[in-house]
């Protein structure tokens, strides 16, 4: 017995490649990258400096845990500072927003945007009134709250749009995890848009 035949999935494309929000709370970004590389690595230093060139796509599989907050300091390392940091995550530990502010103080990081779920206030109260605490004596920092599972890192160094999307958290992660690491200035728009302003 059929359950669904694939016809029954086809739907016509939207009249533009950006998919308008009165159609729905979703948005598709059409973009052809014709530069990737598929990398295993057991920490992100085995890239040896190495970074997304513009348009370039780097599909990631971990073979040692590191979580998202290593890309941050991986890019640091290697440009010395951000412009911006647009972060999207369900929660974040203390360690890892104690460190972000630390980069901020810095200087090391000139605008820090960060998406958290609603729940953090009732689950994860602690790290709620620190995040609050915080960023209410940074005018650089931004803090949204709203109903997000969404993982993705924004990274803008100078002329460097650089995407981080995956499975890993901002917290302890498994030793296995998949990301892609990407620099698009179309791509990062698309999502900071999202982030910062229109995810509801």
């Amino acid at each position: 017995m059929m359950l669904f035949s694939l016809d029954d999935l086809q739907c016509k494309p939207p009249a533009d490649e950006l998919a308008s929000e009165e159609s729905g709370k979703q948005s598709i970004h059409k973009l052809k990258l014709d530069e990737y590389s598929t990398i295993t690595l057991n920490n992100l230093q085995d890239l040896a400096g190495a970074l997304p060139s513009p348009g370039e796509i780097f599909f990631i599989w971990s073979l040692k845990s590191f979580n998202a907050f290593t890309f941050i300091k991986y890019v640091i390392s290697e440009h010395g500072k951000l412009d911006e940091l647009v972060l999207s995550t369900y929660n974040i530990t203390r360690a890892i927003f104690e460190n972000l502010i630390r980069l901020i103080d810095n200087q090391m990081i000139d605008r820090l945007h960060l998406t958290l779920s609603d729940v953090s206030k009732s689950r994860f109260p602690q790290i709620y009134d620190l995040v609050n605490l915080e960023s209410g004596k940074r005018p650089q920092v931004e803090v949204l709250y709203m109903w997000n599972h969404s993982k993705v890192t924004l990274m803008k160094s100078g002329t460097n749009h650089f995407i981080v999307e995956g499975s890993g958290n901002f917290s302890e992660n498994s030793r296995h995890e998949q990301y892609i690491f990407m620099n698009s200035k179309e791509i990062y728009e698309f999502r900071s848009t999202w982030i910062q302003n229109r995810i509801q």
